[in-house]
């Protein structure tokens, strides 16, 4: 009915909005670590935008990193 209609109208704009936009290089990583389960695996800390942050930590040792990671 209508809400079904509605439904599907927003999971078509958000599809077609993620194909114009692919997930940025920081995001495919964190989504790689979290799809893997690895709870020991390093996970990036990303912006807004997607890029990496500029300051990544782990184990309490932290260091710079450019946009690209």
């Amino acid at each position: 009915t209508m809400k079904l209609f509605c439904v599907l109208v927003v999971f078509s704009v958000i599809a077609a909005s993620l194909a114009r936009f692919p997930p940025s290089a920081c995001r495919l990583h964190r989504k790689m670590v979290t799809d893997a389960g690895d709870n020991t695996a390093f996970m990036p800390r990303c912006t807004r935008d997607g890029d990496y942050a500029e300051i990544q930590c782990r184990h309490g040792w932290c260091w710079c990193a450019n946009k690209a990671g």
